[in-house]
């Protein structure tokens, strides 16, 4: 199972949270909320994320979609963690904060994770 957790505070006080699940031979699923200053919580049933990874395996960039609203997170810090259980299988935790852009040209922070099963054992 897969998933990309992130959190993002904008510039106008905007928060917004989502977690995008990927389960094999499962549609994904989904869940989030956006909490703009001043105003009650909207709760989101459709998060997405498109990452792009370098070769190391560490994140560059992220192009997330929460409900109706687009945002780009830029990867300014790593830490990672690699996560092995006690049968030898490996889960890749990249994690990372970064600067954010919205679609409608709000910025903001970000903190965006990764967990990235693999067939590995080691």
């Amino acid at each position: 199972m897969d998933w990309v957790w992130s959190a993002l505070h904008l510039d106008d006080g905007t928060h917004i949270h989502g977690v995008q699940i990927l389960i094999p031979g499962t549609p994904p699923l989904s869940v989030g909320y956006v909490q703009r200053e001043g105003a009650p919580l909207a709760e989101l049933s459709r998060v997405t994320a498109q990452t792009t990874f370098a070769d190391n395996g560490l994140p560059v960039s992220a192009d997330l979609v929460y409900g109706d609203i687009g945002a780009r997170i830029e990867v300014r810090g790593h830490a990672p963690v690699l996560l092995t259980s006690p049968d030898g299988r490996v889960s890749r935790f990249p994690r990372a904060w970064g600067s954010v852009t919205t679609a409608d040209g709000r910025t903001g922070t970000g903190w965006i994770e990764w967990n990235r099963s693999t067939d590995q054992v080691v």
